[in-house]
């Protein structure tokens, strides 16, 4: 459980954002629960959140497959997702989403980004939540 963080963090196969990107790893979970705007409390309040989330959540998604338990939502669907997301993941979203059945679907990808598209760009996200919003609420 502990070691899932560092994998996704330090894996230098794993990090394939582009030189130039504005990615920067020391901005990443978990390494963003470090900063000083956090307390020592908070800090450690953030890790044991993270223990408790890897404990009790994990084992459960373990049996879960949406590609087979979720073909159908209704509700519009936006699949964000970074360029720079692990394959594995990054396979098994496409391909649940290209079987959902949902009154609409988008994907958008963010080039500078990996698994935490709105964590690495924190304004582009922003900007297409607020766009998705407005466009919902004129309807």
């Amino acid at each position: 459980m502990l070691a899932y963080p560092v994998a996704l963090s330090s894996n230098p196969d794993g990090q394939t954002y582009p030189r130039g990107s504005d990615y920067d790893p020391k901005t990443a979970y978990p390494t963003s629960l470090f900063v000083a705007e956090y307390t020592l409390i908070e800090q450690a309040r953030g890790m044991g959140a993270l223990i408790n989330t890897f404990a009790t959540m994990y084992p459960q998604l373990q049996t879960i497959d949406f590609r087979r338990d979720v073909p159908q939502l209704e509700v519009p669907v936006f699949l964000v997702e970074g360029a720079h997301e692990a394959p594995g993941r990054a396979v098994l979203a496409r391909e649940w989403f290209a079987v959902l059945a949902a009154p609409s679907k988008q994907v958008v990808t963010f080039g500078g980004s990996g698994h935490t598209p709105h964590l690495d760009e924190p304004g582009r996200f922003a900007a297409f939540m607020n766009d998705v919003v407005r466009a919902q609420t004129s309807r």
